[in-house]
């Protein structure tokens, strides 16, 4: 699971961690080994920050709710570098799913000045991401878009993924169609030895996004957390209390 990290999504930055620490959470609770990364760029470096590995316990997933947005976006870069690992796994299905706003950008080397990378802005940046989920792609791994931007940049989305990207607005969305679509795909392929042709996949992870209680703590942990985030004077509060509302959720 990778997450952009830059500085566009600072306006959606506590429904991004809460989104991403659920969807973490069912992942190790169907016990699919997965691996947690969030991403941006600072001048000629590209920055991933693990919040948990493949192997991990549960309790790793709380790391992720200390994800914080800044800075710009290599998107193409960081794609490539979560592909080297994932590669090595030894399992048959390989799966990599992208929390972004589909607007790839870094204007620090986009600046023209000596020794300076190629420009990474514009049509240049989506080129660039199209051509690593692709590569990924024809290497054999499934490379799934959740996109969480604005309408202006979902055709940049539709551009990078293709039809493989679901739109999620809020953390609810994860009980409603986005949920259950994600989680089908993940079932579909963690079931597809086991069971019979033709035959449904076990309903674990619907279980997990979709019982109405699970929907209402996950909306009030986003309608808290937001809550702790406007005042300035109780940040480190707020996010010592969204991390418990969010793990109850």
């Amino acid at each position: 699971l990778l997450i952009d990290a830059s500085g566009s999504q600072s306006v959606r930055q506590s429904m991004v961690a809460l989104q991403s620490y659920l969807f973490s959470a069912a992942l190790s609770r169907i016990r699919i080994p997965h691996r947690v990364m969030s991403y941006c760029t600072y001048g000629n470096y590209t920055v991933l920050r693990r919040f948990r590995d493949y192997d991990d316990k549960s309790e790793a997933d709380r790391r992720i709710l200390e994800y914080r947005a800044t800075s710009n976006n290599r998107d193409g870069l960081a794609l490539a570098a979560a592909g080297l690992d994932l590669k090595k796994r030894r399992e048959e299905h390989k799966i990599i799913i992208v929390f972004s706003d589909g607007l790839p950008n870094d204007m620090v080397s986009g600046r023209k000045r000596e020794g300076a990378p190629e420009v990474y802005v514009g049509d240049a940046a989506i080129r660039d991401t199209c051509f690593q989920v692709r590569k990924l792609r024809r290497e054999g791994a499934h490379v799934i878009g959740i996109f969480l931007g604005e309408d202006g940049e979902l055709e940049n989305e539709r551009m990078i993924y293709g039809a493989s990207f679901l739109r999620i607005r809020r953390a609810e969305d994860f009980a409603g169609s986005a949920g259950k679509r994600l989680s089908e795909t993940l079932l579909n392929l963690k079931n597809e030895k086991e069971s019979p042709a033709g035959s449904k996949p076990a309903g674990l992870c619907l279980i997990i996004f979709h019982s109405p209680a699970a929907r209402l703590r996950a909306a009030s942990a986003a309608a808290f957390w937001r809550r702790c985030s406007a005042a300035a004077s109780c940040a480190g509060r707020g996010r010592r209390c969204a991390r418990e509302w969010a793990l109850r959720a």
